[in-house]
């Protein structure tokens, strides 16, 4: 938010597709949105008199929008932008060359570095009656309202919102004088769905308070949480102009309360001092790190508003799933109330919101694995004179980085006690349905606590009592028969990864509670194979190779005659690539994998015979 002085009396102290996130708090379902961005470079970025440089941004995704749901940013540097025009080609027929934003004639200033949407922002002018600096390191960073003096409300032709995104979509910067030229340097298109529901990727969830890093203290590194650490590897320093550094500075944790959140939370804060207009600098950011992919990654933005005396909030939460930060992915997100608007990409705030207040947040979630996040905090156009006393923050974080097991912790399945977890990242490794991921492994008598992603991954052996007893295990290439002293099951299994993984079981046959006797590791051999990969009697070599999709596959176990198998046990699965899985000495079943899934199963009593 921004506060006025007496609220600051409170204040501690005194080409690439953006990642997909999705908001929790849903107050007002209009407000939903899901926010698609795609980057883009011009392949020749001359803008010649009297023509158009153009751009053709390919949008692989599926889904319907209208014009209030589509904007664009770009980067131009040109003299006299008053030539300029900005105009988009949709990849529906008949929507052809529409103008997005018209020139104004005799705009005399230099440049844009703008964001253009339909909001209503009424000082949103593209010309703001000074230049915008070139090489400002947030890009897009001035919001301008789209105009068509020649009629029209977007790129489309109606108001419907059933427009289709999937295709071409060609941006031009269009030169219509002569005398002067410039540079196309870069675009972002941004797409709204309005209709799409993120998937749930966690069963539970670890949290970080702000507040346990201390009340005004600077913020770098959460510590270990569950085996996760989130660092912040960098930050934009304060704002040039602000004032507030010696008392209130940004980038720093509180242990108080805004936008009425609980826990405490990350503050941005700048008190401008600047001749005149605060835009050009009036902006800060931080990048925050996880140590490996994280799923089901929230927060909230806090208290995003707007005072016409004093400030005018802005927030752009961005998502990557590399820690260079070159590989943007797609994002969702929500706003909680109406005073909260967005301008392609960027939230920003319409009116003043209390501190007690949730109206000016907003929630999101990222649906898809986050190595690092960057969020932006902006002043506004309004006013244009210095800003003063404007706060913002991060609530609590909630993330999911693992998928562990849920057997009685005797057998190791939390996390103090070293239990299995596999680092979820793109989920291309697993057993039956897709793993969903915890904050910890919770262990109990049923092992029920993560059933949610064990669906359809196991079936037990039918046991045949004649001639000769044995087991049988049905998979996808036909029926394993053990021999004397063997038991096996029948395990679903997807790879998908690009290289080989290792499916490897734990079965208790002695009821002892551990995985830890001789011959309870299944061995490296699958039932009904015979050569290499997945028939050889090493696991040196992966025994479910990449391509495997949705297939059975029989694990089997050895040298278990007199087993005592009349009493309730338990079963551990494990399918990973990780490196410390492809050695005869070290597939364990505690301990860290890359990748990959874990599934604890109980086995009831009287449910197998008691003679193998």
């Amino acid at each position: 938010m921004g506060s006025n002085m007496k609220q600051h009396s409170r204040l501690p102290g005194s080409a690439g597709r953006c990642l997909a996130l999705l908001s929790l708090l849903l107050p007002m379902a209009s407000m939903a949105q899901v926010i698609y961005t795609y980057d883009a470079v011009p392949t020749s970025t001359t803008i010649n008199d009297n023509a158009c440089t153009s751009v053709t941004i390919n949008v692989p995704d599926t889904f319907n929008v209208g014009n209030a749901h589509v904007a664009i940013g770009v980067d131009v540097t040109h003299t006299y932008r008053g030539d300029l025009r900005l105009e988009v080609d949709p990849p529906e027929a008949g929507e052809a060359n529409k103008i997005f934003l018209d020139r104004i004639t005799g705009d005399a200033n230099d440049n844009f570095r703008i964001m253009v949407s339909t909001n209503d922002d009424t000082t949103a002018s593209s010309n703001d009656g000074s230049n915008d600096l070139a090489g400002q390191p947030v890009r897009y960073r001035r919001l301008v309202q789209y105009t068509n003096t020649g009629g029209g409300v977007g790129p489309f032709n109606d108001t419907n919102t059933n427009h289709p995104v999937n295709g071409n979509w060609v941006i031009s910067v269009c030169d219509a004088a002569n005398s002067d030229v410039g540079t196309f340097n870069s675009v972002r298109l941004v797409l709204r769905n309005q209709s799409e529901v993120a998937p749930a990727s966690c069963g539970t969830t670890s949290t970080y308070a702000w507040s346990s890093n201390g009340n005004n203290v600077a913020f770098s590194t959460t510590g270990a949480i569950n085996g996760i650490t989130m660092t912040q590897p960098s930050t934009s320093g304060e704002a040039t102009g602000d004032t507030s550094t010696g008392s209130d500075p940004s980038f720093r944790t509180s242990t108080s309360q805004t936008g009425n959140s609980t826990g405490g939370y990350y503050r941005f804060y700048m008190n401008l001092s600047t001749s005149g207009n605060p835009e050009p600098n009036g902006m800060e950011w931080a990048v925050f790190n996880f140590d490996v992919p994280v799923h089901g990654l929230s927060f909230s933005t806090l208290d995003t508003d707007s005072s016409s005396a004093q400030f005018e909030d802005y927030m752009r939460v961005e998502g990557f799933e590399d820690t260079a930060m070159t590989i943007p992915v797609p994002r969702q997100s929500v706003l909680a109330n109406s005073q909260l608007s967005y301008a392609g990409d960027w939230v920003e705030g319409d009116s003043n919101v209390d501190d007690n207040s949730t109206n000016g947040n907003a929630t999101w979630t990222f649906t898809k694995p986050v190595r690092r996040v960057r969020v932006t905090y902006a002043q506004g156009d309004q006013p244009n004179n210095n800003s003063g006393n404007q706060l913002v923050g991060i609530g609590t974080v909630s993330f999911c980085g693992f998928d562990f097991g849920d057997a009685p912790d005797s057998y190791g399945t939390t996390f103090a006690s070293n239990g299995p977890r596999h680092t979820m990242g793109t989920r291309a490794v697993y057993m039956g349905t897709m793993p969903d991921g915890e904050g910890d492994g919770v262990g109990g008598p049923n092992a029920d606590s993560d059933d949610a992603d064990e669906t359809g991954s196991l079936t037990l052996a039918t046991f045949v009592a004649t001639p000769t007893p044995h087991f049988e295990c049905a998979w996808s290439g036909g029926t394993y028969s053990t021999t004397a002293g063997e038991y096996c099951v029948t395990v679903n299994v997807t790879n998908n990864s690009g290289t080989g993984a290792q499916l490897v079981g734990w079965l208790d046959m002695n009821d002892d509670g551990d995985f830890l006797d001789a011959n309870e590791r299944s061995l490296p051999r699958l039932g009904g194979f015979a050569t290499a990969p997945s028939g050889d009697n090493t696991f040196t070599t992966a025994n479910i190779p990449n391509g495997t999709t949705n297939l059975t596959r029989v694990l089997v176990w050895s040298g278990l005659p007199g087993a005592n198998l009349n009493s309730e046990t338990y079963l551990r699965l494990r399918i990973t690539t990780d490196s410390s899985f492809m050695s005869d000495s070290s597939p364990s079943p505690v301990g860290l994998a890359s990748d990959g899934e874990v599934e604890d199963h109980r086995i009831p009593a009287n449910t197998l015979p008691v003679t193998l």
